[in-house]
């Protein structure tokens, strides 16, 4: 049995932040006295991560993605609770902890604004004393891998957001981490770039093993890199669980493009709230709590006329935005 590289349990974290009032007459009551406000952004959340994991972490702003992965990662103290990562406490044995993982946050860069970005490379040499020889090689593997040769010489701030994401993924794994935690990696980038770093990502995580966390915005990272999610909203964990598993749950609401056959024949078998005629086809609505995808095909293709048939069913951004009302209504 797999012992887990990462072990939390009932952690909590909370800012307490000065509330003033507004206009001149709350500055100048806040110069005097301010007023406290605790900010719970963890509410005793628990996991574990086994080896190998690829994990996405979804929630909308404010729910506790960011500041999971920065206790994770060490930058940040947790108010209470238990937290350890390849089995140290990762912000009481920082230095040791950070050779081990590899840490990229889409709105800050760890790269040296002014130098040639081979440059920035060779000061993480130095700081993780990683061998010449393995270096090397790392790099020239690294670099060939995300297309970047030609911006080695480069100043890093004269790169484009999309080449410096892919720059700082490749300053992250030079030292060969066991981790990687990675806040918004895709943000702000075009579509093109966006499919190359998920291409990038699902290799190191399905070819090298690397165990990867994703905290994302984009519902296309999640579903094209990570077999298990975790929802998180208000500093509490909705949700763990696959993928898979709760895309099996929770999409029971499928659409049905038909071509071909008269409305009228499809009346006979199903209710006029069913059908939603289109330009040139109609949408079938189908519950599959209530009726069997099978028994809805096995009908439909005793019909005559059926031209063109296709199945569609919810994105997973629907079904959060769906399970995120429910949190709210209940």
């Amino acid at each position: 049995m797999k012992q887990p590289l990462i072990i939390v349990k009932d952690l909590c974290k909370t800012y307490s932040v000065s509330k003033r009032e507004k206009g001149i007459k709350g500055s100048l009551k806040g110069l005097f006295h301010r007023e406290k406000q605790i900010i719970e952004a963890l509410k005793g959340i628990s996991f574990q991560v086994d080896p190998g994991d690829c994990i996405g972490f979804i929630g909308p702003n404010g729910a506790g993605k960011s500041t999971t992965l920065k206790i994770l990662s060490g930058i940040l103290l947790p108010s209470s609770g238990q937290c350890s990562v390849l089995g140290r406490i990762p912000w009481m044995e920082r230095m040791e902890h950070v050779r081990h993982i590899g840490v990229v946050f889409g709105q800050r860069t760890q790269l040296w604004w002014d130098l040639p970005l081979q440059e920035s490379y060779y000061l993480l040499k130095s700081i993780y004393s990683i061998p010449n020889e393995v270096f090397h090689k790392r790099m020239r593997d690294l670099v060939s891998l995300l297309q970047m040769e030609p911006w080695l010489s480069v100043p890093v701030r004269q790169l484009s957001l999309g080449l410096r994401m892919r720059a700082d993924i490749i300053a992250s794994l030079l030292h060969d981490p066991e981790i990687l935690f990675l806040d918004e990696p895709s943000i702000g980038l075009d579509t093109e770039t966006k499919i190359e770093l998920r291409r990038f990502l699902k290799h190191l995580n399905e070819k090298n093993g690397k165990t990867i966390l994703l905290a994302s915005h984009d519902l296309w990272d999640i579903e094209a890199l990570c077999k298990r999610i975790i929802f998180i909203n208000h500093g509490k964990i909705l949700r763990d669980c696959l993928l898979e598993n709760f895309l099996k749950q929770e999409v029971h609401e499928r659409s049905i493009k038909l071509s071909g056959i008269p409305r009228a024949d499809l009346l006979k078998h199903f209710k006029p709230s069913q059908l939603k005629a289109e330009t040139d086809h109609i949408l079938l609505q189908i519950d599959t709590k209530q009726t069997s995808m099978a028994q809805v095909l096995s009908t439909l293709s005793s019909l005559e006329g059926l031209d063109e048939l296709s199945i569609e069913q919810p994105s997973i951004e629907d079904l959060v935005l769906k399970l995120y009302q429910s949190e709210k209504s209940t």
